[in-house]
This record gives C-alpha cells, sequence and structure tokens, in this order.
C-alpha cells in the first residue's frame, strides 16, 4: 500500500488546447471568405430619385416661395416628360410618354428607352417623372426606372395617378 500514491489537492488534469490545429483552421476559413468574396457590381449601386412631397404645395411656381420660410412641403417642379404606366394585374399593361403638349403611346420598355433617348437629345437637361399606377409591381417600376436613367436623365421622380373616381 506504499506504492499507492495519494492524490493531493495541487494534482490537476491538465488541459491540452491543440493550438496549431486551431490556427490552420482559421487560416483555411479566412482564406475561403477571402476567396469567395464577391464585390457588387457598379450596377447595384445607388438610384437617384425624388419622391413626391408630403402635402401639398401652397405656391403655384417655385419663384413664389420665401427661401427662408420653413415648410414641411416642397413645391412640385414640373415635368418635362412623364412617363405614365398602367397596370391591371401587377405588370406593365399600357406605356404612355407625355411631354408638353405630345403624347406618344409606347409598346415595351425598348420602345421607351428609344422615346426617352430621343426626348433627352431634343430637350437636353430634363428631367422625367414616372406616374405609375398602385398595382405595378416594383419590377416593372425599377425597368421604368433603368429605360429613365439609360437614358441619361439626371432627375427621375415620381407623380401620384390621377384620381380616376373624382366624376364618380
Amino acid at each position: 500500500m506504499r506504492n499507492r500514491r495519494r492524490r493531493s489537492e495541487d494534482d490537476q488534469a491538465e488541459v491540452q488546447i491543440p493550438i496549431p490545429a486551431m490556427l490552420d483552421m482559421t487560416f483555411q476559413l479566412l482564406s475561403f471568405f477571402i476567396l469567395t468574396f464577391n464585390p457588387p457590381s457598379a450596377g447595384e449601386g445607388q438610384m437617384d430619385m425624388t419622391l413626391p412631397a408630403i402635402g401639398a404645395a401652397k405656391a403655384k411656381e417655385a419663384e413664389q416661395t420665401d427661401p427662408f420660410a420653413l415648410s414641411s412641403t416642397e413645391v412640385e417642379v414640373p415635368a418635362d416628360v412623364t412617363v405614365a404606366v398602367e397596370s391591371l394585374n401587377g405588370g406593365i399593361d399600357k406605356l404612355t410618354v407625355r411631354e408638353k403638349e405630345k403624347t406618344t403611346p409606347v409598346a415595351d420598355i425598348k420602345e421607351l428607352r428609344v422615346v426617352l433617348q430621343r426626348l433627352q437629345q431634343e430637350l437636353g437637361q430634363a428631367n422625367v417623372k414616372v406616374e405609375a399606377d398602385s398595382k405595378l409591381k416594383y419590377a416593372g417600376l425599377i425597368d421604368i426606372m433603368d429605360a429613365c436613367l439609360a437614358a441619361k436623365f439626371q432627375s427621375v421622380g415620381f407623380v401620384p395617378p390621377p384620381d380616376l373616381g373624382k366624376g364618380k
């Protein structure tokens, strides 16, 4: 019985942490994430657009406003070109391009790009407003905005569609 060692309170089991294996795994994960990183393309950037202001403007023209007065509403700048979109089931059912006195029906997005590019060349620095129906899905709205930006319009904004139920 003398050969038996007595355990003292100071004797504790020593834990071995495999540091080299953990470092290997860390470097493998780091290299995996570096090699599979895919930066966003230029097409996934920011789109400059203006949303309609909340409330109704009190002045009819931008020149009639007091630049020092505080206001929560903005005067709506009239659009040089308006793209009207009608939607019955969420898709683009009817496209119309309106400029000052002229209205042009458009068959599809490709023709819309051609018409907008022609108008941009004629008008120069013009702004365009999209008058979209509330039933239009966002994918269709993005296609129309892409057509406006491809035609080199700098300012793309939104206007509410005319209320067709006013006469009822």
